[in-house]
């Protein structure tokens, strides 16, 4: 089935989607598998012929699999400069992808939770989303999905090194497992160092979570392990687990120490925010993107108050901060200027704004 992006665009990807969940802080999982035709070369030193074929090997096999009979599907070619955007922004693209031409191809089932790239740094790319913290249904499933990959077609293969990638640093499982973590306490409090430190004895890292346009997203972070060695994959899992109920707990010590201590420049910081969104025109994507953060430490911390029910409140950020990205934008409005861009983004603020109001409580708090 061919992409329509008209349709596409209309369901929130299940990533962004955290409705219901506690907190905040574990925002969505990710795990990437990867797999490499036995006999032919990798896609970063392929011709159009051999691509052609991997496409032509492969194809079957994404179709056969439970989902993607009727997925969307979409050559390289086929999709234009603003609709390779469109899918990076949204996380169904990997830029490597974005870049490539004839032979190189991407599905992506209904739910939109499952995205399938054949002839990207690999032949074959599967990427598995979910909301929350939900790496072992991630694991499970990938791995079902890599028996049935290698029951239809011959894969590259070592005892010694695991199955062979492009990268020879890279071989092993195949699998590759991230977060994507709202750290706003780690950060307020000059902790990331801190975890930075501590993670590398781990072998994880922790990184700012980058838009297409080199703007860090506030206050969120990818956690990831490397590509897991051959037989390693469990053990990186349940690091990777143990980790974030770590910095879960830590975060939400933060944010009450910052709280309770420093409550002075925590309310200037969301007053300034508040009177922006009550009286501002205009709002650049990063300046959202900020904005977004603070909301939810605001609510989180009692600051502000939100007339509804939380969860909706951070279901509405989360499409709030996919809808306003600047080629979505530009894509569902067909509006190019940056200036109307800013003040449609400002508009959607501000309806989010009417249902939120400071809390008095607070405000007793800090008078002189």
């Amino acid at each position: 089935m061919a992409f329509r992006f008209s349709t596409h665009l209309k369901q929130l990807p299940p990533w962004y989607n955290i409705r219901g969940l506690e907190f905040g802080v574990v925002l969505g999982t990710m795990g990437r598998l990867v797999r490499n035709l036995k006999g032919e070369v990798f896609p970063g030193w392929s011709t159009k012929e051999s691509r052609a074929r991997v496409a032509a090997t492969l194809t079957p096999v994404v179709r056969s699999m439970a989902g993607f009979k009727q997925a969307s599907h979409a050559a390289m070619p086929e999709l234009d400069k603003e609709e390779r955007k469109l899918l990076l922004e949204r996380k169904q693209i990997t830029p490597c992808l974005a870049a490539r031409q004839d032979g190189s191809h991407v599905f992506i089932n209904k739910k939109q939770d499952t995205i399938i790239m054949l002839n990207e740094e690999e032949h074959l790319a599967i990427h598995r989303f979910a909301s929350g913290n939900q790496l072992d249904t991630i694991v499970a499933d990938l791995r079902k999905k890599a028996k049935h990959v290698e029951s239809q077609a011959d894969m590259a293969y070592s005892k010694e090194y695991g199955y062979l990638t492009s990268m020879a640093s890279e071989c092993g499982d195949g699998l590759q497992l991230y977060m994507v973590l709202h750290l706003p306490g780690h950060v307020i409090l000059n902790q990331i160092d801190k975890v930075e430190r501590a993670l590398n004895k781990l072998h994880l890292n922790i990184s700012p979570f980058y838009t297409e346009y080199g703007e860090e997203t506030g206050n969120l972070y990818v956690l990831f392990s490397p590509p897991a060695p051959l037989g390693t994959t469990d053990e990186i899992l349940k690091h990777m687990e143990a980790t974030a109920d770590s910095l879960t707990e830590k975060e939400l010590l933060l944010r009450q120490k910052i709280a309770a201590e420093d409550t002075i420049t925590l309310s200037d910081a969301i007053g300034r925010m508040y009177g922006t969104l009550q009286h501002g025109a205009i709002m650049r994507y990063p300046e959202l993107l900020h904005t977004v953060s603070m909301i939810r430490i605001a609510t989180e911390t009692g600051f502000l108050l939100f007339n509804g029910d939380p969860s909706h409140l951070q279901a509405r950020l989360a499409d709030i901060m996919l809808i306003s990205s600047p080629t979505h934008l530009s894509y569902t409005s067909e509006e190019k200027s940056e200036t109307i861009q800013a003040f449609m983004r400002m508009h959607l603020m501000k309806n989010l704004a009417a249902h939120l109001h400071i809390n008095d409580e607070f405000s007793l708090h800090i008078l002189p």
